[in-house]
């Protein structure tokens, strides 16, 4: 069983996109539970991504082939 992280894909500061990939056996179960669209494999889905209720971006999020990672397309900044 793989353990689940998170990797920045772009460079930190300010850009109008910032891409997270994370990875692990919980992929799937994290966009449930803080992505509003469900997720098809490699299709590109708009929604927005929360956090115990609270909106924290309207973004994009692709699931990769079989579940194993996933990517985050959201708005850059330092935060």
């Amino acid at each position: 069983m793989l353990d689940n992280f998170a990797i920045l894909m772009t460079p930190p500061g300010s850009a109008a996109i910032a891409v997270v990939r994370f990875s692990g056996f919980d992929t799937r179960n994290f966009l449930a539970a803080h992505f509003s669209a469900s997720c098809r494999e490699l299709l590109p889905v708009h929604g927005l991504l929360r956090d115990n209720g609270r909106i924290l971006d309207d973004c994009i999020a692709m699931l990769g082939p079989d579940a194993k990672w996933a990517e985050l397309h959201v708005h850059g900044g330092p935060w």
